[in-house]
């Protein structure tokens, strides 16, 4: 979206409409205000969460969500969630506006609009991006990603999620290799806040796609790489 389209609104203005108002309100939302028909799931935060035939096309953070764009055979689809809410992660279907630059999901008189600020090859998907809020046609919030925050598993094949530092620790899935995570709990300067395991092993708690520590790596080559 352009300024022209979507001219900033002052910050006091985006704090006032809480988050919660369009996410978590709109399940039990009088109909006669909104015609609602998202599926609410249980912190759907990656494409291949929903089926093994969605392919994740783009994936960023902002920081009050979690965006994705999905895509199976012709058709796209929105799947967000909100930070703020405990309600989950909605998962709509989404128009192909500008190719591989915008696309847009409609539910009910609240539509997200996703931009893509750059294009990278479909086996990294760049999370430099801008989701916009417009509620009956008027903005109510546009974030840019937090890049910053964003790395790629580059090796080995692939890292399981452990809901501890620790490799006997009970597992929470798999990342496969070339997919991104979020780091969570970073330091002021924006560094990871490194753990040590067992036999020299270094971990990283994440965020998204799941809520867990993997394997950061070793004192001498590291399994994760930046997205940018």
């Amino acid at each position: 979206m352009t300024n022209q389209l979507f001219p900033q609104l002052n910050a006091a203005v985006i704090t006032l409409l809480s988050i919660s108002t369009l996410i978590a309100y709109p399940v039990i939302a009088d109909t006669s205000d909104s015609e609602y028909t998202f599926l609410v799931t249980q912190d759907w935060r990656s494409c291949d969460h929903i089926g093994k035939k969605y392919q994740e096309v783009y994936a960023f953070e902002t920081p009050s969500f979690y965006v994705n764009i999905c895509r199976k055979g012709k058709s796209y689809f929105y799947l967000g969630e909100a930070k703020s809410t405990n309600v989950g992660s909605i998962f709509i279907p989404a128009q192909l506006l500008k190719e591989g630059k915008m696309y847009r999901a409609d539910n009910g008189n609240v539509s997200y609009y996703v931009a893509i600020n750059e294009t990278e090859p479909e086996a990294t998907p760049e999370n430099k991006g801008t989701l916009t809020i417009e509620r009956n046609g008027n903005q109510v919030l546009t974030e840019n990603s937090v890049t910053q925050h964003c790395l790629f598993v580059e090796s080995p094949a692939s890292l399981n999620v452990r809901n501890k530092p620790n490799e006997q620790a009970s597992q929470i899935g798999t990342i496969p290799a070339r997919s991104q995570v979020t780091l969570a709990n970073l330091d002021p300067q924006g560094n990871p806040q490194i753990k040590q395991g067992l036999n020299g092993s270094l971990w990283v708690e994440i965020s998204n796609p799941y809520q867990g520590f993997i394997l950061y790596g070793n004192e001498e080559k590291s399994s994760l790489d930046t997205c940018q």
